[in-house]
């Protein structure tokens, strides 16, 4: 796939957490799920959906439940939205990176990018 990265994107207009890459699934449940039209305004299967293990900024290895695969996409998103509902909680730092963080835990931390995404 030409853009694909194995890099994420934090997202808060994400609606849930998605992939291309049906490889990176620990757990998968494959059926026809839908389609969702993104901010691109072009709609994508969704033929999957499971979870993801994926080592984090601290070296620890984390699971992202509830991930959807759309093989056509070409970024990986994490809902931002998806993990408040799920009592995380994410804030801006002072150094222009997104900290996602259970009770006093940072379990994810994000930098912003060129392209103004995190």
């Amino acid at each position: 796939m030409g853009n694909h990265t194995d890099s994420w994107i934090l997202d808060t207009g994400c609606s849930f957490h998605m992939t291309s890459n049906k490889e990176w699934f620990e757990t998968y449940e494959a059926g026809n799920f839908d389609t969702v039209k993104l901010a691109d305004d072009i709609s994508y299967n969704i033929v999957g959906v499971g979870q993801i293990k994926f080592r984090m900024h601290d070296g620890v290895i984390r699971t992202l439940t509830g991930v959807k695969n759309l093989p056509a996409v070409k970024k990986n998103m994490i809902s931002l939205g998806t993990l408040h509902k799920n009592g995380f909680k994410y804030e801006m730092d002072n150094e222009n990176c997104v900290n996602v963080c259970k009770g006093d835990m940072m379990v994810m931390k994000g930098e912003i990018t060129a392209g103004n995404v995190y």
